[in-house]
């Protein structure tokens, strides 16, 4: 799965919002991969709206109601999916990229030396801004 190379100027050719492929798992029920280069989106790393798509597929062909997930992008991520009547209920963790740069910009003034809570406050807000 993680070895397709999508054309991504054909994808973006389709009238469709993206391209969900999605196989069974080995160390999960399924796998998947979601391409929408048409909305600027090569690649989505972790897709909530194809994991309710794909969700109630995969638990009929499993004969499950929680079925569980990874997607194999390259920040990939792992969902928990629950059919419950006409519903599915997706848990997992999130990780967004502000985060990912929050954090890396934070570790090396960590290891350096300790804050208190207010300069640990003052650093929160000079990384991510007054938002």
């Amino acid at each position: 799965m993680r070895a397709i190379k999508p054309d991504m100027f054909l994808l973006s050719q389709l009238d469709l919002r993206c391209v969900v492929i999605t196989a069974p798992g080995t160390q999960v029920d399924f796998v998947s991969r979601c391409f929408g280069p048409k909305y600027g989106i090569p690649e989505d790393p972790v897709t909530g709206s194809s994991h309710c798509e794909l969700a109630p597929y995969w638990g009929k062909r499993l004969g499950k109601n929680i079925l569980t997930a990874r997607q194999v992008s390259r920040r990939g991520g792992n969902l928990t999916c629950e059919l419950k009547s006409d519903r599915v209920f997706l848990t997992g963790g999130a990780f967004t990229e502000r985060a990912r740069v929050f954090v890396e910009s934070v570790r090396n003034r960590l290891l350096v030396k300790p804050f208190d809570a207010s300069t640990l406050l003052k650093l929160v807000h000079e990384v991510l801004g007054a938002a």
